[in-house]
């Protein structure tokens, strides 16, 4: 039995385990008795004798172990620590009574549950070290094994809290303090692809390549030696624009590596583009690979030497910083604006640009009121522009003719590009593959995560015919995060696929989003169906305006004799939401 703590106590865990009173370090004869307090500071709601005898003493007997038991107990009990340990006949705990206990690795917790970056960053300073560092029992496997697993849960904790918090620093654009936490966890973790990336961006960004070069060399050693693989084709890329000082003053994406397929699409978007005044518009599924094909166009030798005065391209989304995106065209051409207003900036950008030659590329346009700020192009430069929907595209394109519709990859396509991104798999499960890329419908992003994934199977020796089965289910494939190099440098966040894909879902009205869901009933692979079918799922005869507006925004594709088609991926994630797997 304990009485009330009328002193102030801790116990750390994180690093050499240490148990204080009233700041003064306790020492310990036994140290079982240690790991006994570590045991149960970390299992707050206790635990019964049998249990902690056969933990600690498992190569004793049952009579043996509850006397060794009983010894460490007699020890705490004598301590001026007895006052936070419940002694009871069957059951031992630790008492946490307001704050007069303060345990580190509950204190880890809670700020992990919080969203304050101060809190964070303060729990971050007090870990030092791995839980229960340099700390074992040498004839107890039960407690080793137990002590193995928590070090791994709390390295993750903390792994994921420095995360946070770098992405934090990297979105209010504070990289000297962004690059000090993506190290931290680079260092706690050097097979870390996220924080890898991340630290190779911000120092290509800040113009430090060589700094970006090194972390590449030290994290491809580290693959090779611990799990005998290369980096990721993503990875490869950012450190080949690199090596390569492809970096451009005019701050591009990075330029895909594997583009399959798009070849004779390509062509044709070169030889327009270089028409002097030309405005095109590519408009397709999500993930058909839009921003691929003007990554790569922007990159494109011939491009940068028609348009000699440069290539300047944005990414807007649903909420663009017009004047971000002005004011950088502007340092990227060496103009200094006056931040007054984004129609100023405008006129301002417009009179500087009205004798050059430069292609604008506009990724990602969701309303057409954005683009008008940015169309800045003369009649000797051109426009490239990227949208998901229908709508948007013939609200900007006064032409129809100048709306280029991104096709699907064959199935002969598809497996080429798999075959680029995980050869080995391909050869040897050429069925399977087959398959695969017949349930992604073609789809870029999709077959680029599958890659990915089968690559890194394939590399560590295994079996990878238990992934492709799964891979051509729903839940696996739409939680699956899309490439590394999708990553933004200001959140540094990797969305799923299903993310992307909910993106269009997410701006449709409450109804209208629940009628999407109801289309997940038709089966994919394809799910086509015919006007009555919708009246039948939707029990409604009024369809006419839902069914434009969810082919307006790129989730749903008229074909022929009032038949409707959606890409098996939207059926799946429609399907997902009937079932409640993902929420809109």
């Amino acid at each position: 039995m304990s009485t009330k703590p009328n002193a102030s106590a801790t116990i750390q865990l994180i690093g050499t385990l240490n148990i204080k009173l009233n700041d003064q370090r306790l020492q310990w004869q036994r140290s079982k008795t240690e790991a006994l307090i570590a045991y149960l500071a970390v299992n707050r709601d206790g635990k019964r004798r049998e249990t902690l005898a056969t933990l600690l003493w498992e190569n004793s007997t049952e009579k043996n172990a509850r006397a060794s038991l009983r010894r460490c107990l007699s020890e705490i009990n004598q301590s001026l620590f007895a006052p936070f340990v419940d002694i009871q006949r069957d059951t031992v705990a630790i008492i946490e009574n307001d704050d007069a206990l303060i345990i580190d690795v509950h204190e880890l917790e809670k700020a992990y549950a919080s969203d304050n970056p101060e809190e964070w960053e303060q729990s971050i300073a007090l870990c030092k070290g791995r839980f229960l560092e340099g700390f074992s029992l040498r004839d107890s496997v039960a407690f080793d094994d137990w002590q193995t697993s928590t070090v791994q849960y709390y390295d993750d904790l903390m792994q994921q809290m420095m995360a946070r918090l770098a992405t934090h620093h990297t979105q209010a654009k504070h990289y000297d303090d962004a690059i000090k936490f993506w190290r931290q966890l680079y260092t706690m973790n050097p097979l870390h692809e996220g924080a890898v990336t991340a630290l190779m961006q911000i120092y290509r960004k800040m113009g430090l390549d060589h700094a970006a070069n090194k972390i590449y060399q030290d994290y491809a050693s580290q693959l090779d030696k611990e799990i005998a693989i290369s980096p990721s084709i993503a990875v490869q890329t950012i450190h080949e624009q690199i090596i390569d000082n492809k970096q451009s003053p005019y701050h591009l994406p990075i330029a895909p590596q594997a583009l399959v397929g798009r070849e004779t699409l390509i062509q044709t978007l070169v030889a327009q583009l270089q028409i002097s005044g030309q405005r095109l518009i590519l408009q397709g599924w999500p993930g058909i690979g839009k921003t691929s094909l003007t990554a790569h166009l922007s990159h494109h030798a011939t491009l940068q030497t028609h348009f000699k005065d440069g290539i300047l391209w944005a990414s807007l989304g649903e909420a663009p910083d017009l004047m971000r995106i002005l004011q950088d065209w502007a340092t990227a051409i060496g103009l200094s604006l006056q931040q007054s207003s984004v129609e100023q900036m405008r006129q301002q950008l417009q009179i500087a640009l009205q004798d050059k030659t430069l292609l604008l590329i506009i990724d990602d346009v969701w309303q057409s009121e954005h683009v008008q700020s940015l169309l800045l192009a003369n009649s000797t430069s051109s426009t490239l522009l990227t949208t998901r929907f229908n709508d948007i595209a013939h609200q900007v394109m006064l032409h129809p003719d100048n709306i280029i519709k991104v096709p699907i990859l064959t199935t002969q396509q598809s497996l080429s590009l798999l075959q680029t991104l995980a050869p080995q798999v391909v050869q040897h499960y050429p069925q399977q593959c087959e398959q695969l890329v017949t349930s992604i419908e073609g789809l870029p992003l999709a077959l680029q995560v599958v890659g990915r994934l089968l690559y890194e199977e394939s590399q560590l020796g295994w079996d990878v015919t238990s992934l492709l089965d799964e891979l051509c289910e729903t839940n696996t494939l739409l939680s699956a995060q899309a490439p590394v190099d999708r990553m933004d440098i200001a959140s540094q966040t990797t969305p799923t696929i299903a993310a992307i894909l909910q993106r269009s879902v997410q701006q449709l009205s409450q109804t209208l989003q629940e009628r999407f869901t109801l289309l997940g009933v038709f089966a994919p692979k394809p799910a086509t169906f015919t006007v009555d079918a919708i009246q039948a799922v939707w029990d409604s005869d009024d369809i006419r305006n839902d069914v434009r507006q969810l082919v307006n925004r790129g989730l749903l594709e008229p074909i022929q004799d009032q038949r409707f088609q959606m890409h098996a991926l939207i059926a799946m994630l429609a399907r997902s939401m009937v079932e409640g797997d993902y929420d809109a």
